[in-house]
């Protein structure tokens, strides 16, 4: 009875083993510029989003989280509808290339803004210290590449990494055993300056659902949860401008 138990026993461990995900070997590497080329091809196919995402920034020590109505579209288009939990509007934030117009519902009346989209006017709606057109690649998808001058590709465990060197700075792609990139980390000599995780892929786009931000030198983690992305949705050029309501006060920046 000892060695039946036994025997099942060990079945039950070589049944278990049969179910696990074989770790991938890269036996040949693809080259930096396959993979560079992969990268530009995907960038260019997506050009804009709208969803609803729940958004958190915690931002040198101070955490906020939110429901937002998203839209972004290239090179720098960006529009957020900030609700509260209980989906009240609180503010709503439009940066068309250079211009900005924003309104903040949170007293009476709510007051209105517009004005030239320079980083000290976002710095008041927007707290987080990245370029709007940045931000925009990112939510797309399509982290920037740096100007670089040399590149090689590594296997690292059962993922790969694409290096993009320029003097100083530093970029590393990581893409997972299917060849989605997952992770762009940005160096200035061994210093991270910002990385930026991706993940919960869609079957439909092979488009992430998931993004993550971290600037570690302003202490910023960024978190952009998507709710059915509409990937190169048709968005009007008014969606980018935001008009007065009637009865708040205006400001010009």
């Amino acid at each position: 009875m000892k060695i039946q138990i036994a025997i099942f026993v060990v079945c039950l461990a070589l049944l278990g083993g049969c179910g696990r995900p074989v770790p991938k070997v890269w036996t040949d590497l693809p080259t930096a510029e396959s993979l560079l080329e992969r990268l530009h091809f995907a960038a260019e196919s997506r050009q804009s989003v709208d969803t609803e995402a729940h958004v958190s920034v915690n931002l040198e020590g101070k955490y906020v989280s939110t429901e937002q109505f998203l839209l972004a579209q290239k090179p720098a288009r960006l529009r957020a509808d900030v609700l509260t939990g209980f989906g009240q509007l609180i503010m709503q934030v439009a940066i068309d290339n250079d211009y900005l117009s924003a309104y903040l519902n949170t007293t009476v009346p709510g007051k209105y803004y517009q004005g030239p989209a320079t980083q000290e006017n976002l710095s008041r709606f927007v707290r987080i210290p990245l370029e709007i057109k940045d931000l925009v690649s990112f939510l797309l998808y399509a982290p920037p590449l740096i100007d670089y001058n040399r590149a090689n590709v590594a296997a690292q465990d059962d993922m790969l990494v694409l290096r993009l060197f320029h003097d100083a700075y530093r970029q590393e792609i990581v893409f997972d055993p299917a060849l989605r990139m997952i992770e762009s980390r940005y160096y200035w000599d061994k210093d991270l300056q910002l990385q930026v995780n991706y993940a919960n892929f869609n079957t439909q786009h092979n488009f992430p659902k998931l993004l993550k931000i971290e600037v570690p030198g302003r202490l910023m983690h960024l978190t952009v949860a998507m709710v059915q992305p509409s990937i190169n949705a048709e968005i009007a050029d008014d969606q980018f401008r935001i008009s007065a309501p009637q009865g708040a006060l205006i400001e010009t920046l």
